[in-house]
């Protein structure tokens, strides 16, 4: 149960991320000043909720090559390239021993980009019982050469809307939050897989 709740830890903050556009079309738009919750500390929190704060195992760090590549969201965001036009960094963004969560949003809050990076625990999930749950499953031959396996969840399937993809290898786990944006290159599934592979070095 703990391996589950941790796997779902990086697509829950990735949501987060979107700044509300994985909740229903009754909730209010988001402001900009909602916007600057530090997710690297909601992440951190997570973990103790689950394991208490004394005792966040070692494995739930993530590695030190991957920290020392990602100091700050700024070296994140090369590899989103165009999908980041018009958007400005988030000044909740954060990389911690746990995680690196970055953020980009339009000034409005329209339209939202969201990376996070967290350790992997050595399995990845099930292709078959992640389709048998809703998700998209990608087929990437990079993704499935380092053993890991790749899948979206469309909050607006066939509209313009918010797109969440996650990548699992067994030592890191990567959600990146899109969408299919009327001002914007989509970042749907398989570019956000691209990525990805782009990220790691895959």
């Amino acid at each position: 149960m703990i391996r589950h709740r941790v796997l779902a830890l990086p697509a829950v903050l990735a949501c987060a991320t979107l700044l509300g556009a994985c909740s229903s079309d009754t909730d209010p738009a988001p402001t900009q000043g909602s916007a600057t919750t530090d997710v690297t500390t909601e992440f951190d929190d997570a973990l103790a909720d689950i394991y208490g704060d004394e005792n966040i195992p070692a494995d739930a760090l993530l590695d030190d090559e991957l920290l020392a590549r990602f100091p700050d969201c700024g070296a994140v965001a090369p590899a989103l390239g165009d999908h980041l036009d018009g958007l400005e960094q988030d000044s909740g963004n954060g990389v911690s021993p746990y995680a690196v969560s970055c953020m980009w949003m339009s000034p409005g809050g329209e339209r939202s980009v969201g990376v996070t990076l967290a350790a992997g625990t050595g399995v990845v999930s099930d292709a078959a019982v992640l389709e048998a749950g809703g998700m998209e499953v990608l087929d990437d031959d990079a993704i499935d050469a380092a053993g890991g396996v790749a899948y979206a969840l469309s909050y607006a399937a066939g509209e313009p809307g918010p797109v969440v993809t996650t990548v699992e290898l067994p030592d890191v786990q990567v959600s990146v939050t899109g969408g299919h944006w009327a001002d914007g290159t989509a970042l749907d599934g398989a570019a956000a897989v691209r990525v990805v592979t782009d990220l790691l070095d895959l």
